[in-house]
């Protein structure tokens, strides 16, 4: 039997990604959870056909692949045939944009330390974050098709590698901390003028 085995975040999608952490949830015990991860992440149906030995390296190189991947980047990239990108500037969302971004984009602390977004709603995310590109790029800018609120956009994402929201998550990370960093640094010139005073 030839199985083929994720080597990164890149191969595993959002849909993979949510029915891990269904599975995980429900607290199989080790036998299940390993079958789980044959049928999820490598369209293994029949698990008890795989031999023990092979069954306990297949699920060491899944979890080598669900540790490996996801850097930033906001280059458009090819999904399902077509170019995509992420919103290209941020100062210019709508209301929407950004209502549906802090809903679905709400973080979570992650048992599995893989994405700190809410599983169920990385899909919905996507979709606000991840759009086709239009025709005409210019100069290395290019501009996204508006954002439509649908189920069906939502569903599309569904199969968007794991490495992109991991990407786009550590650019939202960097963004907090660096405007942490900037409040800390503004409250301690505050406090030492008035001390100074």
């Amino acid at each position: 039997m030839k199985i083929t085995i994720p080597e990164s975040l890149e191969d595993i999608t959002i849909k993979q990604y949510q029915e891990f952490i269904v599975l995980c949830d429900s607290n199989p015990k080790e036998y299940k959870l390993v079958n789980g991860l044959l049928k999820i992440f490598c369209g293994i149906n029949n698990a008890e056909d795989v031999s023990e030995k092979d069954r306990g390296s297949v699920v060491g190189l899944i979890n080598k692949a669900l540790r490996n991947g996801g850097l930033f980047s906001d280059k458009p990239f090819m999904y399902k045939g077509e170019p995509y990108g992420m919103i290209p500037n941020f100062d210019k969302i709508t209301g929407i944009e950004h209502k549906n971004i802090d809903l679905f984009g709400k973080l979570e602390e992650s048992k599995y330390k893989i994405s700190n977004i809410k599983a169920d709603s990385l899909h919905l995310f996507a979709a606000v974050v991840f759009r086709k590109v239009k025709k005409g790029k210019k100069f290395n800018k290019y501009k996204i098709v508006g954002y439509e609120e649908t189920i069906e956009e939502a569903d599309n994402m569904l199969s968007l590698p794991m490495s992109k929201i991991i990407g786009i998550e550590s650019f939202f990370l960097t963004i907090y901390q660096d405007l942490e960093i900037h409040i800390q640094k503004s409250t301690q010139k505050e406090q030492e003028k008035e001390e100074r005073l």
